[in-house]
């Protein structure tokens, strides 16, 4: 009884070891580099944030803010200063800069750094990590780690939609559509994502990767080869699916 169970065992498990055999390809730094200007729509211009403290103005930037959230409580009684949910720290306003090479401005309110009950208005002059021009404009994304980074649109009239605040890290088209790779930091991790840009201006979350993207490039046949070291290989194939492969280099 024991033998025939062994040999039931070993038949079920030869199939299964073979099923995770993983497609091989090519994940060479050789490669990655012969890639980096294969789409002349995808500019990588050095990020930087030029910071403005103004001390002044807090009270009549926030006022289109909270008449906005008032309307939408839509209460007579309402006191947005006793609603401990609504704070005008943090509250943001985005504008186009340059919009052919995707520069902008966000100004938010934030607590002053020498006095912890003083709101002053933090202005930042953001040069992205990374945009993409497409037919209605340019996709500008800032990678801001611990921070958070924002991805923008910038419509060919210079009006300017936020996306989402997310980092970001590489912007991809791919048959199906526009990739974002992003993540979504907080206190503890970040885990890096795939993303889908629609064209009324918002994402889709498609994938969680295995690790953080810290490589990405288009492989011969239009699929996205992402690397994330020592965590492994995925592809996002042509038709929209996420899969392990082994890279022909690995020595293991």
């Amino acid at each position: 009884m024991m033998k025939n169970l062994f040999l039931v065992s070993l038949l079920i498990f030869i199939p299964v070891t073979k099923a995770y055999e993983f497609e091989t390809v090519d994940c060479s730094q050789e490669l990655s580099q012969s890639n980096m200007n294969h789409d002349t729509n995808k500019t990588y211009p050095k990020p930087d944030a030029k910071v403005s403290i103004i001390e002044s103005g807090v009270d009549k930037f926030a006022k289109p803010f909270i008449e906005e959230h008032v309307r939408t409580i839509n209460d007579p009684e309402y006191d947005y200063t006793k609603d401990a949910s609504f704070t005008i720290r943090y509250l943001k306003r985005y504008e186009a800069l340059d919009a052919d090479i995707g520069t902008y401005r966000k100004t938010q309110i934030n607590y002053s750094s020498y006095n912890s009950k003083h709101l002053v208005l933090m202005q930042y002059d953001i040069t992205p990590k990374v945009t993409y021009r497409l037919e209605t404009g340019i996709l500008s994304g800032l990678d801001g780690g611990e921070f958070g980074g924002e991805l923008v649109h910038i419509d060919n009239s210079g009006k300017l939609s936020l996306i989402a605040e997310i980092n970001v890290i590489d912007i991809y088209r791919l048959s199906f559509g526009i990739v974002i790779l992003g993540n979504t930091p907080n206190k503890y991790s970040s885990i890096d994502s795939v993303y889908l840009y629609n064209k009324n201006g918002s994402l889709i979350k498609m994938f969680n990767l295995i690790g953080d993207a810290r490589e990405s490039w288009l492989i011969e046949n239009g699929d996205l080869l992402i690397n994330s070291l020592r965590y492994g290989s995925q592809v996002l194939t042509k038709s929209g699916m996420l899969k392990y492969v082994k890279c022909s280099n690995d020595t293991d």
